[in-house]
């Protein structure tokens, strides 16, 4: 065995990992069913411009909430390739610096899915919020 490849994590943590694996995708899921739609909902009702990337987030969100079957459909199979990936990377054939990279990756994609969109509608809701304080 290479350095490169050892030490590899037990079972019972290279499950936990994956299972892990599955928890953003839910969580970037209800972003865009729950929260986006009540921002969408608050701009419009105070009449408030949106810059383009928050459009597009808003629109995404409404067509979320359009085809929700859709919508689980595609978080369920991201989930799927998340848990498979982590798992899968996690064996003594993958070395340490890949297995971190793939890991990073699948944790780091649907993390940065869930900040871009609350990012993306921050700076409106600032404006709402300095608005309302006049």
């Amino acid at each position: 065995m290479s350095a490169a490849t050892t030490p590899l994590p037990s079972p019972a943590r290279r499950r936990a990992v994956a299972l892990l694996a599955a928890l953003p995708w839910p969580v970037v899921l209800f972003e865009f069913l729950a929260v986006l739609p009540r921002y969408d909902k608050v701009f419009r009702q105070f009449g408030l411009k949106v810059d383009d990337f928050t459009a597009v987030l808003l629109n995404i969100s409404a067509w979320v909430g359009r085809n929700v079957p859709a919508a689980f459909a595609i978080a369920f199979a991201l989930m799927g390739v998340s848990v498979l990936a982590a798992h899968t990377v996690q064996t003594p054939e993958v070395p340490r610096n890949r297995r971190a990279a793939v890991l990073l990756f699948v944790f780091g994609v649907p993390c940065l899915a869930f900040a871009l969109a609350w990012v993306g509608v921050l700076n409106t809701h600032r404006t709402l919020v300095e608005g309302l304080r006049k």
